[in-house]
């Protein structure tokens, strides 16, 4: 009886590097998701506050394109948060197709069709901000903890710094 203990507890610590490993690099997507999705609604507070309709800048989605799937294939989301959390991102994606919609009318001077997509621009940034705020903070707040500092915060300083 001793020996099949031992042999366990032996099972068991082999096996707690893995998974360490795991729960730390699950930790590292939420943090990267969570960081990508505030940068997205502050980059989306400032397209609608700076009233430039063709700004240079587009919002990311890089970590979603690569963190997502890792997050996806531990199998621990719900399908209403994934489907939340897809949304939000697609949203993101059509805001980007939107700008570079724009962009192409600003240089055409298509000055009536470059209105109707800027603000269709603005409504999509005002319901992107709506559910980061509604849909995607409660999922992320309820899987492992993100790092303290409020990303954005931080980020709304840096742009608006005088040099930028």
């Amino acid at each position: 009886m001793k020996e099949v203990l031992l042999i366990l507890l032996g099972f068991i610590l082999g096996q707690l590097p893995d998974w360490i490993k795991r729960k730390r690099i699950l930790k590292a997507h939420w943090n990267a998701i969570w960081a990508e999705v505030n940068i997205d609604r502050v980059l989306a507070l400032k397209y609608m506050d700076d009233k430039v309709a063709a700004p240079l800048y587009r919002l990311p989605t890089d970590v979603y394109d690569n963190s997502f799937p890792a997050l996806l294939s531990e199998g621990n989301l719900e399908p209403k948060e994934v489907a939340e959390i897809s949304i939000f991102f697609n949203l993101v994606k059509e805001i980007n197709r939107g700008l570079d919609n724009v962009a192409e009318m600003h240089k055409t001077n298509d000055t009536e069709k470059l209105e109707a997509e800027y603000s269709r621009n603005l409504e999509k940034a005002n319901m992107l901000v709506d559910i980061s705020r509604e849909k995607i903070d409660p999922i992320i707040r309820k899987y492992p903890q993100p790092f303290k500092d409020n990303i954005e915060k931080q980020f709304r300083r840096f742009l608006n710094r005088k040099h930028l």
